[in-house]
C-alpha cells in the first residue's frame, strides 16, 4: 500500500531518483517504465540479473529487453494491467548480449491521481534452473512410467528416445548397439535414421575416455579441433551432442546420444545416467525372460507343429505353418520354404515369413547361388554365424550382417531332398543356438510327413471343391436375369475349376461368332480372329457343333491337324462346349491356355457339361422373364394410348415421353432397374385421369376451382390404382404420384419442394413439360423446339430441377445433330 501510494505521486521533478531505495528494498530485480514503456529506472538486482549498468538500460524499450514472447503475453494481458490488476507469467527474457533465460514476471500499471497511465513496474525472477529441473524430472518420470509397458527391446528403445525428445528436450535422440565391428544405429526419434547412418559412433568416442568410464559427455561440433571431424553432422545443422553409455550387467552394449541444433536451455545430462540405468535393468530382465521363454517355446514347438500341420488342408497352409513356426521358434528375421525344380535347375521359395517376405518370395536361386543349394546337394543341415561374408550367399537386399540356418526337406520319409527350410538373422545380426537346429529339423520332418498326407487327399479335395463351386453357381444363377451376367458367372466358374488362362462366351449369329463375355488374359487379335472365322469351315467350333459334345484339348500341339494361326497365338490347352436353348445352339463356352499345358482332371467333361446345362436353364429363364417384361410394357403402352384418345392429346404423346425419358435416363447413366421403372412410369403417368369426368377433362375453356380440383387429384388416384400391382417398382408409383410436383412447391398433389420430390419424378417432369409445350392442345398451339427450350431454361432452378434441365437440353441437341446428318 505504501509503495502504491508513492507511485501515484508521478515521475516529474526528479522523483524517479527517490524510487531507487524502494526498488532496491524489494529484494528482487525490478524495472520501472514511463507511459511510453521506456525504462526509467532499474534496481541493483536487475543490473546483476541482466549483467548491465544502470545508465546503459535507461531509455530502452521494455519489449527490446524481454523479447517478442513477452510482448505477446503483454498484449494478451494488457487489459488486466490497465484495470490496475497484477499480470503474472513465466516467459522468456533476453539480456543485452541476447542470452535468454526463463523468468517469472509480475507487472503492474502506475497511475497518477487523475487515474492516467504513467508507466509500469515489473518484478523479475530468474527461474531457468527451476524450470529446467522440473522438465528433467518430468522426462525422467515419463520414461519410468512408460518403460514398464514396453514389451520388447525395440519398444524400450523407442520409449526412451521419445521421452528425450518431448517439449524442451533434444532435437534428436539416437540409440546405437555395440558390436564387434563398431556401433550399429538401431533406433532414432526426432531425426531420420538414414540421415545419421553415415555418421560413425567411433568419431564421437575416440577422444572421449570419459564415455568409456560411464560418464555423460558433451561434444560441441563448432570447436575448431573438431570442425573437420564432425563436418558431416555439422553440415546437417547440429551444434552439439550429449552421450552416455548403455550398460547391461556391467557390459557396455550401446550408447544413447542426444543431438541439438543449438545449445539447449534445459541440460538433460543429469538424468541421462538414471535413464540408462533403468533401461539397462529392464533389458537385463528382458534378456532373462527371453531366454526362459525361448526354451519353453522350443518344447512347445516340438509338441505343436505336428498337431497343427495335421489340421492343414492345402500345401500353401503347410508351407506357411512351417515357415512361421521356424521364424518364431528361432527368433529369426525371416524364414522360407524353398522347393527345387530339377528340370530348370532352379530353387524357388513357396512361402516366406518375416522381414522382406514380399521381395524374397519373388527370388529365383539358380545352382551355385545361395547356401541352400549346398544343403540340397549334401542333404546335411548347415549353420553359418557370419553368412554375409561367404562368397556364394544370396540376399534380396545388400546386407552387412546375419546368420544362416538351413535344413533339408525330404519327400515323405525317404531320402530324396525336394527343398530346404531356411531361417536367417540379417535384420538384427543375432546368432543361432543348438536348440534352433533341433527345432528346424523337427519342423522339416513334420512338413515332409504332412505333404505326403495332403498328396493322397488332393484328388478328393479337388472333387469336393468342384462340387461346391457348381452348387454355388446354381444358386447364384437364380439371381441373374441378364445373359451377359449369366455367361460371365459361368466363365468365372470354368476358369476356377480348370486353371485355364482365359474364357469367352460366344453367341452364334447364323454362321459367325460374337463375343458376349470375356474373362482372363487374352490377345485382342485372337478374339478378332475367332469372330472373323465363319462357322462351317474346318475348325474346332465346327467340330463341336457337329459332335454336339464338349471338346477337350489338353495340348493342341500334339493334335494331328493344327492351325498355323492358332500355333502363332501360342494355343495350347482348350475346351469348347455348346450351349443350347430351346433345342438350338445358342452359343459356346470356350476356355484356353496360351502359355502352358494345363492337365485336365478325369471329371472335367462332366463338370463342363453341368455348367453348360445350368447356363441353358438360366438363359431360358431370363428369356422368359424378358418376354414377360416386354408384355407388361406393351400393356402399359396400350393404356397410355387409350388415355391419349380420351384426352384428345396429340397423337404420340405416350411414345414421345417414354422415348425422351429413356434418352435422358441413359445420358445420366441410370442403372437398368431405374430405367425400367422410368419407362413404366412414363407409360402410366396419367392413368389417374380415367377417374376425371369428361366435362372436366375435355373442357377447352378455363377450369373452375372445383374442376381444377379434379385435375389436381389425378396423380393421387393413379398411384392408388397401381397400389395393388406388387411387381411395379416403388419409383414407378412415385413418378405417377409426383410428376406434377414443382421444385418451388407450386405443384400438386402434396406441394413438395426441391429434394423432397423423388429423383425420377423430377426427371420425368422435365420431359413431360417439354412435350406439353411442343404439342398442340385444344386450348393452345404447339410451341417450336427453341421456344420450348427457352421456357425450360426459364423454369430451371424455379419449378424444374436445373441440373436435369441442362442435361435434357444436351440430349435434345445430340438427338437433333444426329438427325441432321445426311444419310
Amino acid at each position: 500500500m505504501f509503495f502504491n501510494a508513492m507511485l501515484r505521486l508521478g515521475f516529474g521533478d526528479g522523483l524517479i531518483q527517490s524510487f531507487f531505495p524502494v526498488l532496491d528494498a524489494l529484494g528482487e530485480a525490478a524495472l520501472l517504465t514511463d507511459a511510453e514503456l521506456n525504462l526509467v529506472a532499474i534496481n541493483s538486482e536487475a543490473q546483476v540479473l541482466y549483467e548491465v549498468s544502470h545508465s546503459s538500460m535507461l531509455g530502452r524499450k521494455l519489449v527490446d529487453l524481454i523479447g517478442s514472447t513477452v510482448s505477446e503475453a503483454r498484449d494478451e494481458g494488457w487489459a488486466t494491467v490497465l484495470r490496475g490488476d497484477v499480470w503474472r507469467g513465466v516467459v522468456w527474457h533476453q539480456k543485452p548480449n541476447r542470452k535468454k533465460f526463463r523468468a517469472e514476471i509480475s507487472v503492474r500499471a502506475i497511475f497518477d491521481d487523475g487515474n492516467a497511465f504513467e508507466g509500469m513496474i515489473a518484478i523479475i525472477k530468474d527461474v531457468t534452473e527451476r524450470e529446467a529441473e522440473l522438465i528433467r524430472q518430468n522426462i525422467l518420470s515419463r520414461f519410468l512410467r512408460s518403460i514398464g509397458d514396453a514389451p520388447t527391446s525395440d519398444d524400450l528403445y523407442q520409449v526412451m528416445l521419445e521421452a528425450l525428445t518431448v517439449e524442451h528436450g533434444a532435437d534428436g535422440a539416437v540409440f546405437r548397439v555395440r558390436e564387434a565391428a563398431g556401433y550399429r544405429l538401431v533406433a532414432a526419434a526426432g531425426v531420420d535414421l538414414a540421415m545419421l547412418e553415415p555418421i560413425k559412433m567411433a568419431d564421437f568416442i575416440a577422444e572421449e575416455p570419459a564415455f568409456l568410464r560411464g560418464e555423460t559427455v558433451r561434444i560441441v561440433f563448432e570447436r575448431p579441433r573438431t570442425a573437420v571431424k564432425y563436418q558431416l553432422i555439422h553440415s546437417l545443422g547440429f551444434s552439439e551432442a550429449h552421450l552416455v553409455g548403455q550398460r547391461v550387467a556391467g557390459e557396455l552394449i550401446g550408447s544413447i546420444a542426444l543431438i541439438y541444433r543449438q545449445t539447449p536451455w534445459v541440460d538433460l545430462r543429469p538424468v541421462l545416467p538414471e535413464i540408462a540405468a533403468a533401461l539397462g535393468a529392464k533389458l537385463e530382465r528382458k534378456r532373462i525372460q527371453d531366454r526362459l521363454e525361448r526354451e519353453r517355446k522350443a518344447l512347445e514347438v516340438l509338441a505343436q507343429v505336428s498337431t497343427v500341420m495335421r489340421q492343414a488342408t492345402t500345401h500353401q497352409e503347410l508351407y506357411q505353418i512351417a515357415s512361421q513356426f521356424a521364424l518364431e521358434a528361432t527368433r529369426a528375421s525371416s524364414a522360407s520354404v524353398l522347393l527345387v525344380n530339377s528340370e530348370r535347375n532352379q530353387m524357388r521359395p513357396v512361402w516366406c515369413s518375416g522381414v522382406y517376405a514380399e521381395e524374397s518370395i519373388k527370388a529365383v536361386l539358380t545352382r551355385e547361388r545361395g547356401l541352400s543349394w549346398q544343403v540340397l546337394d549334401t542333404g546335411v543341415p548347415r549353420v553359418e554365424s557370419q553368412a554375409i561374408s561367404l562368397p556364394n550367399v544370396f540376399t534380396v537386399r545388400p546386407l552387412k550382417q546375419g546368420s544362416y540356418l538351413g535344413v533339408p526337406l525330404r519327400q515323405g520319409n525317404g531320402t530324396k531332398v525336394i527343398g530346404v527350410l531356411t531361417a536367417d538373422t540379417h535384420a538384427d545380426g543375432g546368432s543361432f543356438v543348438p536348440v534352433d537346429l533341433e527345432i528346424m529339423t523337427a519342423i522339416a520332418e513334420a512338413l515332409s510327413s504332412a505333404l505326403v498326407r495332403l498328396d493322397a487327399l488332393e484328388t478328393a479335395e479337388q472333387r469336393a471343391e468342384a462340387f461346391a463351386k457348381l452348387a454355388q453357381l446354381s444358386a447364384d444363377l437364380e439371381q441373374l436375369e441378364d445373359e451377359e451376367a449369366i455367361a460371365t458367372l459361368g466363365l468365372q466358374t470354368l476358369l476356377d475349376l480348370t486353371g485355364l488362362e482365359a474364357a469367352i462366351y460366344f453367341l452364334l449369329d447364323q454362321q459367325s461368332l460374337e463375343a458376349l463375355a470375356v474373362l482372363g488374359k487374352i490377345d485382342p487379335e485372337y478374339l478378332r480372329f475367332r469372330q472373323a472365322t465363319p462357322i462351317g469351315e474346318p475348325d474346332l467350333f465346327s467340330f463341336a457343333i457337329q459332335s454336339g459334345q464338349v471338346l477337350l484339348i489338353e495340348d493342341y500341339l500334339t493334335q494331328t491337324q493344327t492351325s498355323l494361326v492358332l500355333r502363332e497365338f501360342g494355343f495350347r490347352s482348350a475346351l469348347i462346349a455348346p450351349v443350347y436353348c430351346n433345342g438350338q445352339v445358342r452359343g459356346f463356352l470356350s476356355a484356353s491356355s496360351f502359355s502352358k499345358v494345363v492337365p485336365f482332371p478325369a471329371n472335367t467333361r462332366e463338370i463342363i457339361e453341368f455348367i453348360s446345362r445350368r447356363l441353358t436353364r438360366a438363359i431360358e429363364r431370363a428369356d422368359g422373364i424378358q418376354e414377360i417384361l416386354n408384355t407388361r410394357a406393351q400393356t402399359f403402352r396400350t393404356l397410355g394410348l387409350a388415355l391419349e384418345m380420351r384426352d384428345f392429346e396429340t397423337k404420340g404423346h405416350t411414345d414421345r415421353v417414354v422415348d425422351l425419358a429413356l434418352q435422358l435416363g441413359m445420358a445420366l447413366e441410370l442403372p437398368p432397374e431405374q430405367l425400367q421403372a422410368l419407362e413404366w412410369g412414363a407409360l402410366l403417368h396419367d392413368i389417374g385421369k380415367v377417374a376425371v369426368p369428361d366435362q372436366v377433362l375435355l373442357k377447352p375453356d378455363k377450369l373452375s376451382p372445383d374442376e381444377w380440383l379434379w385435375i389436381r387429384q389425378h396423380p393421387s388416384i393413379g398411384a392408388e390404382m397401381l397400389q395393388g400391382l406388387a411387381f411395379l417398382p416403388l419409383q414407378t408409383r412415385e413418378i405417377v404420384l409426383y410428376h406434377q410436383e414443382r421444385t418451388d412447391g407450386s405443384g400438386y398433389p402434396e406441394n413438395l419442394r426441391q429434394q423432397q420430390i423423388p429423383y425420377l419424378a423430377r426427371l420425368f417432369a422435365v420431359v413431360d413439360v417439354f412435350d406439353a409445350l411442343t404439342s398442340q392442345r385444344p386450348y393452345k398451339e404447339a410451341w417450336n423446339t427453341q421456344a420450348a427450350i427457352a421456357e425450360l431454361q426459364e423454369q430451371a432452378g424455379r419449378t424444374l430441377d436445373a441440373e436435369l434441365v441442362n442435361m435434357f437440353i444436351k440430349v435434345l441437341d445430340t438427338s437433333s445433330s444426329q438427325q441432321s446428318i445426311p444419310a
